[in-house]
Protein backbone atom coordinates (compact mmCIF):
# COMPACT_ATOMS: atom_id res chain seq x y z
CA UNK A 1 0.00 0.00 0.00
CA UNK A 2 0.93 3.35 -0.75
CA UNK A 3 1.40 6.48 2.30
CA UNK A 4 -2.02 7.77 0.53
CA UNK A 5 -3.90 4.70 1.04
CA UNK A 6 -2.37 4.24 4.73
CA UNK A 7 -3.33 7.53 5.39
CA UNK A 8 -7.10 7.42 4.10
CA UNK A 9 -6.97 3.85 6.08
CA UNK A 10 -6.33 5.57 9.19
CA UNK A 11 -8.52 7.90 8.98
CA UNK A 12 -11.93 5.60 8.69
CA UNK A 13 -10.56 3.82 11.45
CA UNK A 14 -10.21 6.87 13.35
CA UNK A 15 -13.41 8.03 12.30
CA UNK A 16 -15.37 4.46 12.89
CA UNK A 17 -13.23 4.98 16.49
CA UNK A 18 -14.77 8.34 16.81
CA UNK A 19 -18.73 7.02 15.53
CA UNK A 20 -18.40 4.28 18.05
CA UNK A 21 -17.55 6.67 20.64
CA UNK A 22 -20.16 8.97 20.43
CA UNK A 23 -23.16 6.17 19.62
CA UNK A 24 -22.13 5.06 23.44
CA UNK A 25 -22.29 8.42 24.67
CA UNK A 26 -25.97 9.21 23.13
CA UNK A 27 -27.03 6.02 24.17
CA UNK A 28 -25.63 6.80 28.00
CA UNK A 29 -27.33 10.23 27.76
CA UNK A 30 -30.62 8.80 26.36
CA UNK A 31 -30.66 6.19 29.50
CA UNK A 32 -30.14 8.94 31.86
CA UNK A 33 -33.13 11.14 30.13
CA UNK A 34 -35.14 7.99 30.38
CA UNK A 35 -34.40 7.40 34.10
CA UNK A 36 -34.91 10.98 35.44
CA UNK A 37 -38.33 10.85 32.94
CA UNK A 38 -39.30 7.79 34.89
CA UNK A 39 -39.11 9.77 37.78
CA UNK A 40 -41.31 12.47 36.89
CA UNK A 41 -43.98 10.16 35.90
CA UNK A 42 -46.07 8.99 32.91
CA UNK A 43 -47.03 12.04 31.27
CA UNK A 44 -44.20 14.35 32.24
CA UNK A 45 -41.86 11.66 30.69
CA UNK A 46 -43.62 11.77 27.88
CA UNK A 47 -43.18 15.69 27.73
CA UNK A 48 -39.20 15.18 28.11
CA UNK A 49 -39.14 12.31 25.66
CA UNK A 50 -41.06 14.58 23.41
CA UNK A 51 -38.75 17.63 23.87
CA UNK A 52 -35.91 15.63 23.75
CA UNK A 53 -36.59 14.51 20.39
CA UNK A 54 -37.25 18.32 19.16
CA UNK A 55 -34.26 19.49 20.53
CA UNK A 56 -32.44 17.19 18.46
CA UNK A 57 -34.66 18.31 15.55
CA UNK A 58 -34.16 21.76 16.60
CA UNK A 59 -31.17 23.35 17.16
CA UNK A 60 -32.77 26.98 17.75
CA UNK A 61 -34.43 25.69 20.74
CA UNK A 62 -31.23 24.91 22.62
CA UNK A 63 -29.90 28.01 21.30
CA UNK A 64 -33.05 29.78 23.81
CA UNK A 65 -32.62 28.08 26.89
CA UNK A 66 -35.52 30.15 28.04
CA UNK A 67 -37.91 29.22 24.73
CA UNK A 68 -37.28 25.39 25.67
CA UNK A 69 -38.15 25.79 29.64
CA UNK A 70 -41.42 27.57 28.92
CA UNK A 71 -41.93 24.66 25.83
CA UNK A 72 -41.20 22.33 28.71
CA UNK A 73 -43.63 23.73 31.29
CA UNK A 74 -46.72 24.80 28.71
CA UNK A 75 -45.88 20.52 27.48
CA UNK A 76 -45.92 19.32 31.33
CA UNK A 77 -48.82 21.56 31.93
CA UNK A 78 -51.02 20.62 28.72
CA UNK A 79 -50.28 16.54 29.38
CA UNK A 80 -51.66 17.44 33.01
CA UNK A 81 -54.72 18.85 32.02
CA UNK A 82 -55.30 15.69 29.63
CA UNK A 83 -55.17 13.64 32.26
CA UNK A 84 -58.93 12.23 32.65
CA UNK A 85 -58.20 11.72 36.65
CA UNK A 86 -57.33 15.42 37.44
CA UNK A 87 -58.24 16.77 40.53
CA UNK A 88 -58.56 20.51 41.49
CA UNK A 89 -56.89 20.84 44.61
CA UNK A 90 -55.05 23.64 44.54
CA UNK A 91 -52.23 22.56 42.95
CA UNK A 92 -50.49 24.04 40.35
CA UNK A 93 -50.17 21.10 38.09
CA UNK A 94 -53.95 19.74 38.83
CA UNK A 95 -52.60 16.04 38.52
CA UNK A 96 -54.57 13.54 41.03
CA UNK A 97 -51.23 12.04 42.43
CA UNK A 98 -48.79 14.63 42.97
CA UNK A 99 -46.31 13.19 43.73
CA UNK A 100 -43.04 12.28 43.52
CA UNK A 101 -42.53 8.34 43.17
CA UNK A 102 -38.85 8.72 45.42
CA UNK A 103 -39.81 11.38 47.90
CA UNK A 104 -43.48 11.55 47.94
CA UNK A 105 -43.18 15.22 47.93
CA UNK A 106 -45.12 17.61 45.38
CA UNK A 107 -44.24 17.09 41.77
CA UNK A 108 -41.48 19.60 40.44
CA UNK A 109 -44.65 21.97 39.02
CA UNK A 110 -45.97 22.32 42.89
CA UNK A 111 -43.03 22.68 44.20
CA UNK A 112 -42.23 25.67 42.88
Amino acid sequence: MDTKQTNNNETIRCLLADKAHLNDHIKKQEAEIIEQAKMLGRFEARALLAIEQFNIANPLLTEQPEEAIKFLESAIKQLHSINPDNETDNKKCSHQNCKQPETGGPCALCYE
